[in-house]
C-alpha cells in the first residue's frame, strides 16, 4: 500500500510493491520508490486483483454497448443512417466529370462546346430533345442538352483549362469504372485510375461510358476525375406509403376526378413531344 511520502510499504511497514495506480489516482499520489528486496520480490508475483476483469464482465459490456446501438439506431434513424446509408430504389445513375488541361480555344467556344455534348449523347444512345448555349461577353461558354434520359451540361472556365461536365440518365445501370461514389482520375498516356489504385480496364464498354470517352476525345483533355453514384428514393416503403397517403389527402375530390378524366382520355400523338417523334437530332461539326 501507498504511504503518504508516495513510497510503496506492505501491511508490517516494509517496502513493498504496489499494484499500478489506477490513472485519476495518479494526480493525487507523488512518484513511488520501489526497492529491490526480498519482500518486494514476493510482493510483486502478487496478481493486482483491481485491474483483473473476468470474462463474465466482458462479455457483459460487450452486450451494453451492443444494447445502446439498437436504442440509439431507434431514437435517432437518420443520424445512424448517414453512417450506413439505407439501399435505393434505383431512378437513375449520376455521373459527375471535371475536365482538366484542355485547350482554352475549345472550352471557350459554345460551338464547340455543344458539338462535344452532341457526340458524346450520340455515342452514349441518348435521345437529344433540346438544347441551350451561353456564350460569355469577356470569356467563357455554358451548354447544356436536354435528353430523354435527363441532361448532358457543361460549364467551363477556359482560363483554367477546367470544365465541369454533369450528366444523369434514367434507366437500367450500366457498367461504369470503379465503385460508386469512388474517384477515378484520368491521365493521358496512363489512362484511368480509381482512387484504390486499381487500373481500369480498356475493354470496358457501356453507354455512358462511351459517352465520357468522346466528350474527353473532343475537347482534347490531358487530364480528368469522374465520379457517379446511383440516384433514387430511399428503399423505405412503409415511409413512402405514408408520405404518399399525406399528399393524397390534401388533393380534393373535385381535382381527382379531373386528373381521372384526362388520363381516361390520352392527348394525340403531338402532345408527347419527342415521342411522338418530334425530336429533332441537329448536329454541329468540329
Amino acid at each position: 500500500m501507498p504511504t503518504a511520502d508516495g513510497a510503496c510499504a506492505d501491511e508490517a511497514g516494509g517496502p513493498s510493491t504496489c499494484c499500478p495506480a489506477l490513472p485519476f489516482s495518479r494526480v493525487f499520489t507523488l512518484p513511488r520508490v520501489k526497492t529491490k528486496t526480498a519482500s518486494n520480490r514476493k510482493a510483486a508475483a502478487q496478481p493486482c486483483l483491481h485491474l483483473e476483469r473476468s470474462p463474465n464482465l466482458i462479455a457483459f459490456e460487450i452486450f451494453v454497448m451492443r444494447l445502446l446501438l439498437v436504442v440509439l439506431s431507434a431514437t435517432f434513424p437518420d443520424a445512424l443512417g448517414s453512417i450506413h446509408p439505407p439501399p435505393l430504389e434505383r431512378l437513375g445513375t449520376h455521373i459527375i466529370l471535371e475536365v482538366i488541361d484542355a485547350p482554352f480555344a475549345l472550352l471557350n467556344s459554345s460551338t464547340k462546346q455543344l458539338a462535344a455534348l452532341q457526340a458524346a449523347a450520340i455515342a452514349g444512345g441518348l435521345t437529344i430533345v433540346g438544347q441551350l448555349v451561353h456564350q460569355f461577353p469577356i470569356m467563357g461558354a455554358s451548354t447544356i442538352l436536354l435528353i430523354s434520359e435527363s441532361h448532358l451540361s457543361i460549364h467551363a472556365w477556359p482560363e483554367r483549362g477546367y470544365a465541369s461536365v454533369d450528366l444523369f440518365t434514367c434507366g437500367p445501370a450500366q457498367l461504369l469504372p470503379c465503385r460508386q461514389h469512388e474517384p477515378a482520375h484520368f491521365e493521358s498516356g496512363a489512362g484511368w485510375t480509381c482512387a484504390s489504385g486499381a487500373q481500369v480496364a480498356n475493354d470496358l464498354e457501356s453507354g455512358l461510358w462511351m459517352a465520357v470517352q468522346t466528350l474527353l476525345r473532343l475537347l482534347q483533355a490531358q487530364g480528368a476525375m469522374l465520379t457517379w453514384m446511383d440516384r433514387g428514393l430511399p428503399n423505405d416503403r412503409g415511409k413512402l406509403q405514408r408520405r404518399s397517403a399525406s399528399r393524397l389527402e390534401k388533393v380534393d375530390e373535385a381535382t381527382n376526378k379531373a386528373a381521372a378524366a384526362t388520363l381516361a382520355s390520352p392527348p394525340p400523338p403531338e402532345g408527347f413531344g419527342w415521342l411522338g417523334g418530334l425530336e429533332r437530332e441537329d448536329t454541329v461539326e468540329l
